[in-house]
């Protein structure tokens, strides 16, 4: 049996011993500074075969401030585009001067029409796209839930215009189309196009990733805008809601 030593960085710093027991090596990992407790954690990687350890240390957990419900009024599809940087639908912004990080973690369109409609064969496009911004952020604000009473407050908002921000958008992410609308017999109760039965029924698209490295991610002076890309049509009879949950944490 005989055993060595190679230190790593110089006196005090990490070190890995090899101790050779007939023709089986074992090697013990000591890291410069640290009390043996904190080597106590050590696994075998395969037991049956070999006395190999390796020092487990845990990843930190995601330092979150809080988590949080929005969900927004009933608005109704324009005959015309939005642009998405003066004109849309809902702006969540992350102030420039934040600390903060904010993900998104699912975010729902549901479409439905009137209850008197013509046929309408467009397809208009709802988009979600990122977008950096100077200014301060002064539109109307949406209200959020949070997932517990002891999460912090929010310091992102999901606003209703873009007031006080001068918008750049990056790229698009996510969009959700609004389905055509077609007529049932003689009546004006109609239906969406694809399917049958769906007399006054809402059609939606989510966002719901299952893992958390998909969630979307702003940044102090970044945003996601969610507006009409294409044109719809004059006296379109559509409208959407958007509900979703977001979160904020500490990078």
């Amino acid at each position: 049996m005989s055993d060595s030593t190679l230190t790593i960085g110089g006196s005090g710093g990490d070190s890995l011993d090899a101790e050779l027991i007939g023709s089986v090596k074992r090697f013990r990992p000591q890291i410069g500074g640290a009390a043996l407790a904190e080597l106590l954690n050590v696994r075998n990687v395969k037991a049956v075969s070999a006395d190999y350890g390796a020092v487990v240390r845990p990843v930190p957990a995601r330092d979150l401030a809080g988590v949080y419900g929005f969900s927004d009024r009933v608005v109704a599809v324009r005959a015309a585009a939005d642009n998405g940087t003066t004109t849309g639908t809902l702006w969540w912004e992350n102030p420039v001067a934040g600390a903060k990080n904010a993900r998104l973690r699912r975010f729902s369109l549901m479409f439905t029409h009137a209850a008197a409609i013509a046929d309408t064969l467009s397809v208009p496009l709802l988009t979600v796209a990122r977008f950096t911004f100077t200014g301060t952020a002064s539109g109307t604000v949406l209200a959020v839930g949070k997932r517990k009473s002891t999460d912090a407050a929010n310091t992102t908002n999901w606003r209703i215009a873009s007031t006080g921000m001068t918008v750049s958008l990056v790229a698009s992410l996510l969009h959700g189309q609004a389905p055509a609308l077609e007529l049932v017999g003689t009546t004006t109760t109609g239906a969406f196009s694809l399917g049958t039965g769906r007399v006054g029924k809402a059609r939606s698209f989510t966002f719901a990733p299952d893992n958390e490295d998909d969630y979307i991610d702003i940044a102090p002076g970044e945003g996601v805008v969610v507006y009409q890309s294409t044109a719809g049509t004059t006296a379109d009879k559509r409208s959407y809601s958007i509900s979703g949950v977001f979160d904020e944490y500490t990078p």
